[in-house]
């Protein structure tokens, strides 16, 4: 699954999820040499630095399996293909 993350600077990067849990997220971003673990507090994702962190949209194959697994995670976030339920709290509604 493709994802955009939002860091409160306003940086986006691209991010590729590698592994994922009810209260964690483990991504690998585009020109980081080394995978990053997100985790979910109170519907706020951080990273390892606490910095919060936005899930802006992301990009699945669509099976009924990642949409059942998107919509347990949180808010709701748009992407250009597609609206649904998402990773944690997005200013996007």
């Amino acid at each position: 699954m493709h994802l955009i993350l939002r860091y409160q600077s306003g940086r986006r990067v691209d991010a590729i999820l590698l592994a994922a849990g009810p209260d964690h997220l483990r991504v690998v971003v585009r020109r980081v040499n080394e995978t990053i673990e997100l985790r979910l507090r109170e519907r706020q994702w951080f990273s390892e630095q606490e910095d919060p962190v936005e899930v802006d949209g992301w990009i699945s194959d669509g099976t009924d399996r990642m949409v059942d697994f998107c919509s347990r995670l949180g808010a709701r976030t748009s992407t250009a293909t597609h609206s649904a339920r998402a990773f944690g709290s997005s200013a996007m509604n």
